[in-house]
């Protein structure tokens, strides 16, 4: 895990050290190259540079699976980024082996430059459980989610705050969601070269987290398209492993999920129909 003494600062610093960020000059049309890097425990996972695909509008998905091979912890992600601000998706995290495991997950994606930003989010987080029941929980004193522009994490962009967690007493599943920057976004700092996602948490063993969500950081004027496109954006593919259940409770395109998004995306919606 990335060391959290006292403040989420840390936890930037150690990210922009261990994993750096991209500085790639963009080109339309062409796949941003979106990085995944990931530890279980102190262990490095893996750095995972998935392939884009062009689903039109500017939007490329990225989708994979990877697995950690000293614990068997299982990673699928499903995810879409595009350069003018936006990045999302869903992550699955199965922990198969005996112990609970901590997890951090870093997704770095590539932007264009940006003078100002104004970041919104929303996600849903669900536990599935075996017999023996689990939880899933914060550590270190650190948010499960904590946004990044260029490399430096912005305090105020959190959800799932420390302390978190949802703890089942047997077979089940449980989940909740979180929003911040409704309606008028929370200022950030100016973008030059990369957004991100920290993802840090606990999870037992036999135990599975599915993560859906979205993160857009450009100002009024560009995050009209982008949030309008993932409100209006179709429910995306579920995907299985290892005979674990797929389905979330509020999966990505669903009208839960939309409705954290038009909330965001509302003022700016109505200020454009205006001008």
């Amino acid at each position: 895990m990335f060391p959290l003494p006292s403040s989420c600062a840390s936890a930037g610093a150690a990210a922009a050290l261990t994993f750096g960020f991209a500085t790639t000059a963009l080109e339309a049309g062409v796949p941003p190259e979106l990085t995944i890097d990931w530890l279980v425990g102190a262990d490095f996972a893996g750095h995972l540079t998935p392939d884009g695909t062009d689903a039109g509008g500017g939007l490329f998905t990225y989708a994979g699976t990877d697995v950690h091979d000293a614990t068997g912890v299982i990673l699928d992600f499903d995810l879409d980024g595009h350069p003018d601000g936006r990045l999302g998706g869903d992550l699955v995290i199965t922990n198969p082996s005996l112990s609970a495991v901590e997890l951090s997950l870093l997704v770095t994606l590539p932007i264009n430059e940006m003078p100002d930003t104004l970041l919104r989010g929303s996600a849903d987080l669900e536990l599935i459980t075996d017999d023996d029941g689990g939880s899933v929980t914060s550590v270190g004193g650190a948010p499960v989610w904590l946004s990044f522009i260029d490399g430096a994490p912005v305090l105020s962009a959190t959800l799932f705050p420390d302390p978190f967690e949802i703890v089942l007493s047997g077979a089940g599943r449980d989940g909740v969601s979180s929003a911040f920057g409704r309606p008028d976004g929370i200022a950030g700092p100016s973008a030059s070269k990369s957004m991100g996602l920290l993802i840090q948490f606990s999870l037992t063993p036999g135990d599975q987290v599915s993560l859906s969500g979205v993160l857009i950081i450009p100002g009024p004027a560009t995050s009209v398209l982008l949030i309008g496109g993932w409100v209006i954006g179709g429910t995306r593919r579920r995907r299985g492993h290892g005979g674990c259940a797929r389905q979330r409770r509020h999966p990505v395109g669903s009208p839960a999920l939309r409705r954290e998004i038009e909330d965001v995306a509302q003022p700016h919606l109505s200020a454009s129909r205006h001008q």
